[in-house]
């Protein structure tokens, strides 16, 4: 069962589609892997006919294809050269013969691939078990530089990729095609060393989820143990993460349980992804006030999870005419628990009450003096019962 809290209605970021309140997230970071990365060399008209007369003639000659098309001499020789370094040609003296295999690959796709080694960081979110490459470029969220934060604590990796080489883990998702981000030109992972540790350092993080369609970012800020800032909105596109967040939020209606265990009911329906319409009659609206919840107000929902806490706001509307009486009530004792006690005088309880009503649609005297007061007093306003009520008290004449 979750944990909820009612607080003040929270600031919601635009296109919020949840709103992390805090979470301690566990998250690896290899900011320099060694990866192989396939470019493709587009073959030109020319170096195509030159890789046909060589696979037509083996072995073809400089001469036979400047005799064709009358091309210099000099730059068919720097052609095959350079289809020789391709790997498409291999050059025997003066003859030139067709690497038969890689030839006929290149003329059907029209480009020759080559490989080498560069370097891509790798975010690694155990909770999730999602994959992120990180690359710089336009575009693009920059890498989390987590080695500036001091971690909360630590966790145990999971079994799945306990033991695993660093190189393993990224081939491995890389044939399954779920490494997020990771362009299609790379194809391999060199590192061979690292191994993916036994326990990884969880982060406390706070901030939001932004979502579209089938893909998802945490926009996170990562705080140190003490809660202070040190890394501030760090973009990580993580939809299986984003997804547990947005999930926890369907369990708002839950919150309202307790009022209906004591024979309220209450109507609770999504009005965004990040808000939530309740609908109270009169026993629940009751249980609610009598938990200090302002009926008349958005209202800041906390859904706690054992790793995380998610914040969405709700809004209540009474069910029916009883309900109105006590959404009445509450508006007009929360009107005068907010005005200093000094600052009172016994006028203010009927034009509280006859506010409320009119906001409500009630009849006006359906909702007195004296109801405000007792629910005051209820409340341990007593000072502002003192106040409303002194001139009554203390008049002698």
């Amino acid at each position: 069962m979750p944990e909820f809290d009612w607080f003040a209605a929270p600031r919601t970021p635009r296109k919020a589609s949840v709103v992390v309140r805090e979470a301690l997230l566990p998250m690896l970071m290899w900011p320099s892997v060694s990866v192989t990365r396939r470019v493709d060399e587009k073959l030109t008209v020319v170096d195509r006919f030159v890789v046909e007369a060589a696979l037509a003639l083996a072995p073809m000659r400089v001469e036979d294809v400047e005799e064709v098309t009358a091309i210099p001499r000099e730059a068919v020789v720097r052609i095959a050269g350079r289809l020789v370094g391709l790997g498409v040609l291999r050059a025997s003296g003066p003859d030139y013969h067709a690497v038969e295999e890689a030839a006929r690959s290149a003329l059907n796709g029209y480009a020759v691939p080559r490989y080498h080694t560069t370097t891509v960081g790798f975010l690694y979110l155990p909770d999730s078990d999602e994959l992120i490459a990180c690359l710089r470029g336009a575009g693009r969220p920059d890498p989390p530089l987590l080695d500036r934060v001091e971690p909360t604590s630590q966790k145990p990796t999971p079994r799945r990729v306990r033991g695993l080489t660093l190189a393993g883990l990224i081939t491995d998702r890389m044939r399954e095609g779920t490494v997020v981000g990771l362009p299609d030109d790379i194809v391999d992972a060199v590192e061979r060393e690292t191994a993916v540790p036994e326990a990884g350092p969880v982060y406390r993080t706070r901030g939001h989820v932004r979502s579209h369609g089938e893909s998802a970012m945490l926009v996170l800020d990562v705080m140190d143990p003490s809660g202070r800032k040190k890394l501030k909105d760090v973009v990580v596109p993580a939809p299986r993460q984003a997804q547990h967040w947005m999930d926890l939020t369907g369990l708002a209606p839950d919150a309202a349980l307790p009022w209906q265990e004591q024979g309220g009911d209450v109507t609770a329906v999504p009005s965004s992804p990040t808000r939530w319409s309740f609908t109270l009659d009169s026993n629940a609206a009751e249980a609610a006030m009598g938990r200090g919840i302002a009926l008349n107000r958005p209202t800041g929902l906390s859904i706690g999870h054992p790793d995380c806490a998610v914040g969405v706001t709700v809004d209540f509307s009474p069910a029916d005419a009883a309900a109105r009486w006590v959404f009445a009530l509450d508006q007009a004792v929360r009107e005068l628990a907010e005005i200093p006690p000094a600052s009172l005088d016994t006028g203010m309880l009927p034009a509280a009450a006859s506010r409320a009503v009119q906001a409500h649609g009630m009849p006006e005297e359906s909702l007195t003096s004296a109801h405000i007061e007792e629910h005051l007093w209820d409340e341990g306003h007593f000072r502002h019962v003192y106040a409303l009520r002194a001139a009554k008290d203390f008049a002698y004449d």
